[in-house]
């Protein structure tokens, strides 16, 4: 949804971020009042003691939503996920294996590491369906095409087969031979026509082809190369990030209540999402709001609410699963409801139908989460 809106017309992705996480902080506002003031929780009132790692849940959570945004047109939605989900299934464990910020020691068993191993290989059949199976299917066309070569040659040949090895005395001069076509062939470019390659045949080449003449630049290409690198990193460090943020976000919970670190939480993001926005978009002049509003729907502004749910919900599941079993259900319901958004394009999504591929993805990650939660 965050994507979506970033894209609607008039708007960026300052813009989709800062009203992500404002809608985000009115749905938490309620569930502030509602558990804080309503029903008295307020933990043990011990915000003053609080490590100082309890407090920086908010900056993770709009950090994470500002790399997310950022990365998603540079390297695609599916390697960005396939990247946070993979550095966070591992993190988590790791956090419960050492308990680090405030949670249990939880040992990574044999089974959670196994579990672990078996979800990631999930989580890459299905965000990278469309690069592994053209890939296995080359591959075995290579199988094939070279246990053909090793095949004996038949080398009997008699009548029309035979005749045809015999060149011709009468042929044409100014025939070309096959050979020579099919070499000046793979130098034209795909939109040739007829009498481009009887041109080419015919005369010596006397300068690069068009295509090779419009071939990126070193330079060019070396900057793709790193803004690649880069965009791979900072998913990797987000995905850390989003781990370390269930132990935080718990801790603060025990402190000052699970509606009160919500609400601490998306208080700081809200604040940190507005100076960006600012300073992004010169001060609000870079965003037509009346665009925005006439040409996104209404389920675009549910992203943040959406968020809102998932940090509060956290805050609760983490302080008794740990953080390795609650990250693992996360990508388990995030994974299992994108397969079906896909499958019936729902929220704007291009449809695209359940595979065997995907199932069976689907299926690693249950058993690897099964693992995790068992071990």
């Amino acid at each position: 949804m965050n994507g979506r809106l970033s894209v609607t017309p008039g708007s960026n992705s300052p813009f989709a971020s800062l009203l992500s996480v404002f809608t985000g902080a009115l749905a938490t506002l309620i569930f502030f009042i509602v558990d804080g003031v309503i029903l008295h929780d307020t933990g043990s009132n011990d915000a003053s003691s609080a490590p100082w790692w309890a407090w920086i849940g908010g900056f993770i959570g709009i950090g994470y939503v500002i790399v997310v945004t950022t990365t998603v047109p540079l390297i695609g939605v599916a390697l960005v996920q396939a990247t946070v989900v993979t550095i966070q299934l591992v993190t988590s464990v790791v956090l419960d294996q050492l308990s680090l910020v405030g949670l249990p020691q939880r040992t990574a068993t044999s089974l959670r590491t196994v579990g672990c191993v078996i979800a990631i290989a999930g989580v890459i059949l299905l965000t990278q369906e469309a690069l592994l199976v053209p890939l296995f299917q080359s591959m075995v066309a290579r199988y094939h095409g070279a246990k053909a070569s090793k095949e004996p040659a038949d080398t009997h040949l008699e009548g029309d087969s035979a005749a045809a090895l015999v060149p011709k005395a009468d042929a044409d001069a100014n025939e070309v031979p096959l050979v020579v076509v099919e070499e000046v062939m793979t130098e034209l470019p795909l939109s040739a026509s007829t009498s481009d390659v009887t041109e080419a045949t015919v005369s010596p080449p006397v300068e690069e082809t068009s295509a090779k003449t419009q071939q990126p630049a070193p330079s060019q290409s070396k900057a793709k190369r790193v803004e690649f690198y880069v965009a791979i990193l900072c998913d990797a460090v987000v995905g850390f990030a989003i781990a370390v943020q269930t132990g935080t976000n718990a801790e603060m919970g025990r402190r000052i209540g699970k509606s009160g670190a919500a609400m601490l939480n998306l208080g700081i993001a809200l604040g940190v999402a507005s100076i960006y926005y600012l300073i992004r978009t010169r001060g609000g002049r870079d965003t037509q709001y009346r665009k925005v509003l006439k040409g996104a729907p209404w389920w675009l502004y549910l992203g943040g609410v959406f968020g809102a749910v998932y940090v509060s919900i956290s805050i609760i599941v983490t302080q008794h699963l740990g953080s390795g079993t609650t990250v693992s259900l996360v990508v388990l319901a995030q994974l299992l409801s994108a397969i079906v958004f896909d499958h019936f394009g729902a929220f704007g999504l291009k449809a695209r139908r359940v595979t065997p591929v995907r199932i069976f993805g689907a299926m690693l990650i249950l058993a690897g989460v099964l693992l995790i939660t068992l071990g």
